[in-house]
């Protein structure tokens, strides 16, 4: 059976926010990176690197109220669905979630390029008023006194 954030902290599922403290304190004692010796070979500090993270992730998860509660309730739901063998639907459900996880970060790349796209038409939209600006300094001298009378009248009928 796999571990829970619990196991890795060594407390029991009902242990108080200090518990979690002192369970997590423990733990990162005796494995932090920085208690290998010397000596160690970079597997073995990858692999310390990786158990310290997360034991980290673990603290951070159980010593916050609504991450605590939320992991609670997924173990739960896996529980759950193991005990009523249900484990292909838990399977297609985690596949769906997955499959929207999926279309999200497409959605978002998306939008991404459609802002950049969007970015470089602006950009380009301002070059050339620019230019038309320099190649006809009475054309801005037109459209500041359109901009003045519009004002005006805006003022006149408020």
């Amino acid at each position: 059976m796999a571990m829970t954030f619990y196991d890795l902290l060594g407390i029991p599922k009902s242990a108080t926010q200090d518990e979690v403290r002192l369970g997590f304190k423990k733990k990162a004692l005796r494995t932090h990176p920085d208690k290998l010796s010397p000596d160690a070979t970079p597997a073995e500090r990858k692999a310390g690197e990786t158990k310290f993270r997360n034991l980290h992730e673990a603290f951070e998860t159980l010593s916050d109220p609504a991450k605590r509660r939320a992991y609670d309730l997924r173990l739960e739901a896996a529980a759950r669905f193991l005990r009523t063998g249900r484990e292909r639907e838990f399977d297609a459900t985690y596949a769906a979630a997955e499959r929207l996880k999926k279309s999200a970060e497409n959605l978002n790349a998306a939008l991404e390029k459609m802002n950049k796209a969007k970015d470089e038409l602006n950009m380009t939209v301002d070059n050339m008023l620019k230019s038309l600006r320099e190649a006809n300094p009475e054309w801005e001298a037109r459209r500041q006194e359109a901009l003045r009378r519009r004002e005006s009248y805006s003022t006149q009928t408020s």
